[in-house]
């Protein structure tokens, strides 16, 4: 976080900023992280999980991780608009 000094003591520039769009910042970048599991897919994101190092899950996380990834899916694929 950034901090200024102003005359008697810090200000910080994150609460006090009007002009502040952090939380707009922080939906995109999460929007953004969730497209790019969206675009790897179920399979995709599997194996980057074993590529990391996991080397086996429950079945249960197994079925969790594609129900999410086909919820996100339905949510951020692209809209077809007569």
């Amino acid at each position: 976080m950034a901090t200024e000094w102003q005359g008697e003591g810090p200000v910080d520039r994150l609460v006090n900023d009007p002009g502040s769009n952090w939380p707009a910042r922080i939906g995109g970048y999460t929007k953004l992280i969730l497209t790019a599991i969206t675009t790897l897919g179920t399979t995709g994101v599997l194996q980057w999980l074993q590529s990391a190092g996991v080397t086996s899950l429950p079945a249960w996380a197994v079925a969790g991780i594609t129900a999410v990834i086909g919820l996100l899916t339905l949510l951020f694929s692209p809209k077809n608009k007569p």
